[in-house]
């Protein structure tokens, strides 16, 4: 489970600066699934990830899918050095130590992270209006990919009123 109570080595800075995990899908699963996205693929909203990193102050934090082909390292390894303020964390830390070691929001594209961080209490920013959260408030659901960068860049004034009750239902 990404959720053991399995701790292995600190892998988050112990800076004040604002992290964020980006919990990766699979670049092999169908990205339209669910429907439309913001971005065509998991690969380009990744490149459009890296390219914003470049451009805040955050420290960026790359997750694998649990679940994720092989050769999907191979990708990231090479975003991971084409973007330097990604950072690539090992696949078996918890999430419920990247929480404890600060991780402060976590990016989606639609994926179930965004029910299960909220039920942890923390921001989820989905970069889908196909997501199975749209109806609901727990997540932050930028409707247009102008929005989205807008949101991104301005992190620290993002807020999210997670209601448990709508978590739950």
């Amino acid at each position: 489970s990404a959720y053991t109570s399995k701790r292995i080595d600190r892998v988050l800075s112990t800076t004040n600066k604002l992290k964020v995990l980006i919990a990766m899908q699979c670049f092999f699963d169908s990205p339209n699934g669910l429907g439309p996205n913001l971005f065509v693929d998991f690969y380009e909203w990744l490149k459009f990830l890296g390219g914003i990193s470049n451009q805040t102050d955050y420290e960026w934090y790359l997750k694998t899918h649990p679940d994720a082909f092989p050769e999907n390292i191979a990708i990231l390894e090479k975003m991971v050095a084409q973007y330097p303020k990604m950072t690539m964390i090992p696949n078996e830390v918890s999430h419920h130590q990247l929480i404890e070691e600060g991780i402060d929001v976590a990016l989606t594209v639609y994926g179930t992270i965004g029910l299960e961080y909220a039920a942890l209490g923390l921001p989820v920013i989905n970069a889908s209006t196909a997501n199975p959260h749209i109806a609901y408030n727990f997540n932050i659901h930028p409707r247009t990919f102008e929005e989205y960068e807008r949101t991104l860049k301005n992190l620290e004034s993002q807020k999210v009123k997670i209601k448990m009750s709508e978590v739950y239902e």
